[in-house]
């Protein structure tokens, strides 16, 4: 899953050592800006890859508790849900209408979001095996 993020740091690589072999050649800067990009999206693919991560771990608690009565232990619980749904949605849509800058920032927030859910739940966990012992 973090591939492209890799390929991003590739590419980053590769700018970088353009502009160190003769960084006083004008077109050295616009190497160095282009780093600087690969960087970024670098930075993004690794933010989708972990909602895709979180979001596979939600799904496997949600199996995992399938027939339980969570919200007796999580009252947030639909809030939770809803979170990940939204988180769901940026991934599958996740270039319709936004700046690079905006998509970073709200891949940054999802995962902020989702990443905290996803610790109440596994924290959780005890409490809901007690009841289905």
């Amino acid at each position: 899953m973090i591939v492209p993020a890799v390929n991003q740091l590739r590419y980053t690589g590769n700018h970088l050592v353009r502009y160190l072999s003769d960084p006083g050649v004008e077109s050295a800067r616009g190497e160095l800006d282009d780093a600087i990009k690969h960087c970024k999206r670098a930075t993004y693919d690794a933010y989708e890859a972990a909602i895709l991560n979180q979001l596979m771990e939600f799904k496997k608690f949600k199996d995992d508790y399938r027939k339980t009565q969570i919200t007796t232990v999580i009252p947030d619980y639909p809030n939770i849900s809803a979170d990940t749904e939204r988180a769901r949605q940026f991934a599958r849509n996740n270039n319709q209408g936004k700046t690079r800058g905006e998509q970073y920032h709200a891949a940054k927030d999802h995962l902020r979001i989702i990443v905290d859910n996803v610790s109440k739940l596994d924290a959780c966990r005890d409490e809901l095996n007690k009841q289905i012992s």
